[in-house]
């Protein structure tokens, strides 16, 4: 008999005492064909059962193998149980490819995210370091002064007394880093991590433009003459007068998804072929590559990001896990499909990755890391 994803599941309701009769029989039925010899995934996994059993018999029950079988037949299908979930998992990702090692938990409890410089990009080719501006100090790039207030927030400023060339910055986020800007109009900037944002260091007379690849959240201030603040992506343009929105745009997802908070804005496609579409505070507008639909969703539950948290809202199970991965400068293989995981909640970006795996399996999320060839961790997600 295969171990298959039902005969995995059959075995985590049973630890967790959550099966149903005709479950509890089936795994019984497995059970029986094992300790008949049947193989079940190479004869590797009977290895690893007779090398782990005495070890697992004493920390089930702190007794001897020998104990351990008079012992009622759950107690004996747990340990084998376990056993066969280890073996599993450790052939599968070590000894079937020799390139995977697994990762104990003691060692993820040195992972934290990671934390990189942001660069400031101008378009004169010279890169400026945020992090040498002291709190209250400034810099002045072409038409703008730049400071840095208490909070490390990055303040642009028109310099009204120049009239230097108006030069365009591009703030780019590395892995696990978050950054705010506000820009020279006013309009607070939020952006998450791996994103970039292009801006003129101070707006004229027309249209307030900016160019974003990655996710940012937005509060736009109204200007005296009422111009267009226009957030452009590379499949879509959003147009807004004064309003509090979050885009998420990576350049690597299928989808772009616009969540409005506050005001209206009006989203454009890139391709003529699909209508523009305007949304109301708490809606989200979803484009594809042939598409474009909104859906009511908690707007703040959207942009808790930018407070320090993995949002997960019940039906954005891989797309939270992937930005983990992003976050803590991860590769991360996801394995559970289209599987249904009906978990909502926040997760702090700030804890340990062990403390993190901890609180998935909570979710019924099953996490399993693991170093390749070259020392680089992976997450196996199942």
């Amino acid at each position: 008999m295969s171990l298959d994803n039902n005969i995995l599941k059959l075995i985590s309701k049973y630890l967790r005492r959550e099966e149903t009769g005709e479950d509890r029989r089936a795994l019984y039925q497995w059970y029986d064909e094992l300790s008949e010899g049947k193989s079940i995934e190479k004869k590797s996994i009977a290895r690893s059962y007779r090398r782990n059993r005495e070890r697992l018999a004493a920390e089930i029950g702190g007794m001897s193998v020998r104990q351990a079988t008079v012992r009622p037949l759950w107690y004996r299908v747990a340990a084998v149980a376990m056993v066969i979930i280890v073996g599993y998992f450790t052939i599968k990702y070590f000894r079937g490819s020799e390139k995977m090692v697994p990762v104990q938990l003691a060692e993820l409890e040195k992972i934290v995210p990671v934390s990189n410089k942001v660069i400031i990009t101008l378009s004169t080719g010279k890169t400026v370091d945020p992090d040498t501006l002291s709190a209250g100090k400034s810099v002045t790039i072409g038409n703008a002064i730049v400071q840095k207030d208490s909070t490390g927030h990055l303040l642009y400023k028109a310099d009204m007394q120049k009239s230097a060339e108006n030069v365009m910055s591009t703030v780019q986020t590395p892995k696990g880093t978050q950054y705010s800007i506000e820009l020279s109009d006013g309009t607070k900037v939020f952006l998450n991590a791996k994103s970039r944002l292009s801006f003129p260091g101070q707006f004229g007379t027309g249209d307030r433009v900016v160019q974003l690849s990655g996710e940012a959240y937005f509060e736009v201030t109204k200007t005296l003459k009422h111009s267009k603040f226009i957030v452009k992506t590379d499949k879509q343009s959003i147009q807004v007068l004064g309003t509090k929105f979050n885009v998420k745009a990576y350049a690597d997802a299928p989808l772009v998804k616009t969540t409005l908070a506050e005001g209206s804005v009006r989203i454009t496609p890139k391709n003529k072929a699909i209508k523009p579409l305007i949304i109301k505070p708490d809606q989200q507008a979803i484009l594809s590559d042939s598409d474009i639909a909104s859906e009511e969703i908690d707007a703040q539950q959207v942009i808790a990001w930018k407070d320090g948290f993995f949002v997960f809202d019940g039906s954005n199970t891989e797309e939270v896990i992937r930005e983990i991965g992003q976050w803590y400068g991860i590769e991360v293989d996801y394995k559970l499909g289209n599987k249904p995981v009906k978990y909502a909640g926040k997760i702090p970006k700030n804890i340990s990755m062990a403390r993190l795996v901890k609180l998935l399996s909570y979710a019924d999320i099953n996490v399993q890391a693991f170093k390749d060839k070259n020392d680089q961790l992976k997450l196996i997600v199942n």
